[in-house]
């Protein structure tokens, strides 16, 4: 019995035939590219099928200085050798170099106008526009007719109807294309106000988009007084004015949807907005009102004290003023009552009560002896009434 092979001299044996044999090392395969990833390395990872079988292919950084520029879905011709990875036992092609099936040409012109475009400053992010929040007024250059000025207007005025839109036609396939982008970018200078532009096409072939390609019109994108947004082809479709715009949209729908935000959302973050000013006016309003109080009560208590002391003062001074009225009135009632005691001892009444009498000679008193003489008439005051006599 043959001795059995372990799987890594088995797999070391296939590897050995295969990567030995001269005519698996200079392969080019014709396949659609399929499963395709990029990794952060800058290595791809991909598979070439057709309608029967696939093979897997990896396609490193270093074959592609440049970065990886097909797509899923691309129909390429892949130069390589055809190796075997041992940990997963299988067999891949190793792609060298690969292009892409009938636009050869094109995509060597593609790629040679990016590499001077991006060498002379064109595709630098800082050269990239921010585009306005709420534009009020959005130009669209695309073909006037067919499916994306309808996706563009029927985004537009579900999302944010409130925008006002311009149509500046062109024609976005064959040898007239050019031109007529060109004049629509010129005709941006005459319109009123236009905040940014969107640059729209359908999905199809390189040759199809090729107008795109053009270096011209990389420029007049790149001179554009408003932001662009680029609009081309399919999601996987990449064209030269995607690199210079200032922001490259998947779809025409995505690029409505990326210009403008949903009018509910605003509404709904206005809502918001008052809901969160009310709150803090109130707070605002209540820490006010409480530092009000606070102020009333450090000042009562300021004012408690000199307050008090002029109450105490008051009252004090309330009770002198007092006693020393009162006094002055005890010693106005002693003089009174001794001025009255006078007057009583003065009084006529009272003097002729006491036994008293008064002469009267012609209305006037008597008080000696010559005044009166014989024949006078006189007059005496008694207390119970008064006599007539004639002196003798």
């Amino acid at each position: 019995m043959a001795q059995a092979l372990s799987v890594s001299q088995l797999t070391r044996r296939i590897k050995n035939t295969l990567e030995g044999d001269p005519g698996f090392q200079r392969l080019q395969v014709e396949g659609e590219i399929g499963n395709l990833t990029v990794h952060r390395s800058g290595h791809a990872y991909f598979s070439l099928k057709d309608e029967e079988a696939s093979i897997s292919c990896v396609m490193f950084r270093s074959a592609t200085p440049g970065g990886f520029t097909f797509e899923e879905g691309a129909q390429v011709v892949a130069s390589g050798a055809l190796t075997l990875y041992p940990p997963r036992g299988v067999y891949q092609l190793q792609v060298r170099r690969m292009q892409g099936v009938g636009q050869g040409n094109l995509f060597q012109q593609f790629v040679a106008l990016k590499e001077k475009l991006q060498l002379a400053g064109l595709f630098d992010t800082e050269h990239k526009r921010g585009l306005p929040y709420l534009p009020r007024h959005i130009a669209v250059i695309t073909s006037p007719t067919g499916a994306v000025i309808r996706d563009i207007l029927h985004t537009l005025g579900r999302r944010y109807p409130h925008v006002q839109l311009t149509l500046i036609p062109a024609q976005v396939q064959g040898t007239a294309a050019l031109p007529s982008l060109l004049a629509a970018f010129d005709a941006l200078d005459s319109l009123a106000g236009p905040e940014l532009v969107i640059l729209a096409r359908g999905g199809g072939s390189m040759e199809d988009l090729w107008c795109f390609n053009e270096e011209a019109l990389a420029h007049a994108i790149y001179q554009s007084p408003i932001p662009v947004i680029s609009a081309v082809g399919h999601e996987t479709d990449f064209t030269i004015a995607d690199f210079v715009a200032d922001v490259r949209a998947p779809t025409p729908t995505a690029a409505a949807e990326i210009c403008v935000p949903e009018a509910q959302l605003l509404y709904q973050r206005l809502d918001e907005l008052d809901q969160a000013l009310q709150y803090s006016m109130q707070e605002k309003l209540d820490d006010a009102r409480a530092m009000l109080q606070q102020q009333r009560q450090q000042l009562g208590w300021a004012l408690r004290s000199p307050l008090q002391l002029a109450i105490g003062q008051l009252q004090a001074h309330t009770h002198r003023l007092d006693t020393a009225m009162n006094l002055r009135l005890q010693r106005e009632k002693t003089q009174l009552q001794a001025q009255a005691w006078q007057l009583a001892a003065y009084d006529l009444a009272g003097t002729l009560a006491r036994g008293f009498s008064l002469t009267l000679k012609n209305g006037k008193r008597v008080t000696h002896a010559h005044e009166v003489q014989p024949g006078d008439r006189l007059q005496t005051l008694l207390a119970d009434g008064s006599l007539e006599s004639t002196a003798i």
